[in-house]
């Protein structure tokens, strides 16, 4: 009896023994089972890889568990082999869950092993509403190239629903199918302006020629405002000639925002006979910005257009800052509206910079008919700003003109501001070696 009974006890005791504990913790629903999952391969149990299909698919299916599972695919080269019905058992996970980072990675595997039973998963990636599941997807259709996603592929293009519609836009900067490529052209008149939009950027994307002129004719004529403004940005970078009479008509548009990329624009372009369309629109210009631009490029042109828009800045312009940039153009660009014109300005403005500017403009200018008036103002003055009166002097200095030594002399015999008296001297001695070297 007691044999028998310690037979029974041994018999026990073997059997616990041969109970498989790791498979168990792979199969069971705890917590502990993404662990075991993620240990299989470490442990040398490729043998529970068949049992990884119906657990991913399971509806109850413990999230970290499929990610590890999901992990241990990416990481076998014989899965095939391991676990037959993995692709269509990973089909239904994802379909069936609601953890879109489940399903991007179900995608990327896809993608990853070039696995053409997942087709019926990307197809449904295709229109998901995550951007990067749709990637994914996008992806796997350009590298695997099977023919049953391309129908779903095309008919986002003439959807009813402008969203589809954006996510073929999508799927035709990865898909390169000649038949995707050949419909992208159809959104240059599409009715939604963002899509117009996105086309531009496709079309960028794509390197696609733009042989029959969209771009130039969305750019001028989209009855969207913000289409145009793409279009005309991507013509600004373009840099080419071709376009030129496109930006000189923008500089002029109701709308800043195409006035400021036509001016941007022509900074490249280098074309000096426009300077006059460039001084017109100056004078007319109401944003800051831009008139500031205007005057740069005016600037770059090496021109001032007739000088119009410069003497409109700086006659009324409330910007003093503007109005010293318009002076300080006078002078570079060699307009000089008369001596009469800068000294009835000068002797209503206001700010002492901007005079100090027109000043400085007269010197650039040689304007040899000033020079009384600047000797006049520098002498016995001390009502006027002491830099202006210094300014004056050395304006005298820069325009150099023999014929106005005696006078010059006369003020700096009279001239009690020493400062001034000092600056007097030092034309005179540099207007003598003119006069001497002539």
């Amino acid at each position: 009896m007691l044999l028998f009974v310690v037979s029974i006890f041994c018999q026990s005791v073997f059997a616990e023994e041969q109970k498989d504990v790791f498979k168990e913790a792979v199969l069971s629903k705890g917590r502990s089972q993404a662990r075991s999952i993620s240990e299989i391969r470490s442990k040398s149990r490729l043998d529970l890889v068949k049992e990884l299909p119906k657990i991913a698919s399971d509806l109850e299916a413990r999230e970290d568990s499929i990610f590890a599972i999901l992990s241990l695919y990416s990481e076998l080269e014989d899965l095939d082999s391991l676990a037959p019905t993995w692709a269509q058992e990973l089909d239904s996970t994802f379909k069936n869950t609601k953890n879109v980072e489940i399903q991007r990675r179900v995608l990327e595997l896809a993608d990853k092993r070039k696995e053409k039973r997942l087709i019926y998963a990307v197809i449904a990636g295709l229109t998901h509403t995550d951007f990067e599941v749709r990637q994914f997807a996008y992806r796997y259709v350009q590298a695997i190239k099977d023919d049953r996603a391309m129908p779903h592929v095309l008919d986002l293009a003439i959807s009813t629903n402008p969203v589809y519609r954006e996510y073929f836009l999508e799927a035709s900067i990865w898909i390169k199918d000649e038949r995707v490529q050949n419909l992208i052209n159809k959104f240059s008149a599409d009715d939604s302006p963002a899509l117009r939009r996105k086309f531009f950027l496709v079309l960028n994307k794509n390197n696609i020629p733009d042989n029959r002129g969209q771009i130039q004719k969305m750019a001028t004529s989209d009855p969207d405002e913000d289409v145009r403004i793409h279009g005309m940005e991507i013509l600004k970078n373009r840099k080419s000639r071709q376009y030129i009479s496109l930006f000189y008509k923008g500089i002029t548009e109701s709308n800043p925002d195409l006035r400021k990329i036509s001016t941007e624009a022509l900074f490249s372009l280098g074309d000096k006979q426009g300077a006059k369309a460039v001084s017109e629109q100056l004078a007319k210009e109401t944003v800051p910005g831009l008139k500031a631009r205007l005057i740069d490029l005016l600037l770059e042109l090496g021109a001032h257009g007739g000088g119009q828009g410069l003497l409109t800045v700086l006659d009324g312009d409330k910007d003093p800052g503007l109005r010293s940039r318009s002076a300080e153009a006078m002078g570079k660009l060699g307009f000089n509206p008369g001596t009469s014109e800068l000294k009835r300005i000068f002797e209503k403005e206001k700010v002492n910079e901007v005079k100090l500017s027109v000043l400085r403009a007269l010197g650039e200018l040689k304007d040899k008919t000033s020079v009384p008036a600047l000797i006049s103002y520098a002498s016995n003055n001390k009502k006027e700003n002491l830099a202006l009166r210094l300014q004056a002097v050395d304006t005298v200095r820069v325009i150099g003109d023999p014929e106005c030594l005696p006078s010059l002399f006369d003020a700096y015999v009279f001239e009690k501001t020493i400062e001034v008296k000092l600056e007097m001297e030092k034309a005179m001695r540099e207007i003598l070696l003119i006069k001497v070297a002539h």
